[in-house]
């Protein structure tokens, strides 16, 4: 389930990029919306299925600040495909 262009953060330089490139990809950062829309799936359930599934990703935090967290588009792929 790859999606085709995407925004992605680059820790290094801390600068959001638009890519196809399918290495980068793997550090495309999904805030809860877009995991709502990959999963189709409430906030609250995927909190829910958080807290009582182990094998779901833990989000990351990519600002400074702490505050801003979302989950790695690869870590969710890895997972919906255990899942099958």
């Amino acid at each position: 389930m790859p999606l085709l262009a995407s925004n992605v953060f680059h820790p290094e330089s801390k600068r959001w990029c638009r890519t196809n490139d399918s290495k980068t990809q793997d550090l495309r950062v999904l805030r809860m919306r877009e995991l709502q829309d990959v999963l189709s799936l409430s906030r609250a359930t995927i909190y829910r299925i958080a807290k009582k599934d182990p094998s779901f990703p833990m989000p990351v935090r990519y600002v400074s600040d702490g505050r801003s967290t979302g989950y790695l588009l690869a870590d969710i792929e890895g997972w919906l495909r255990r899942k099958q």
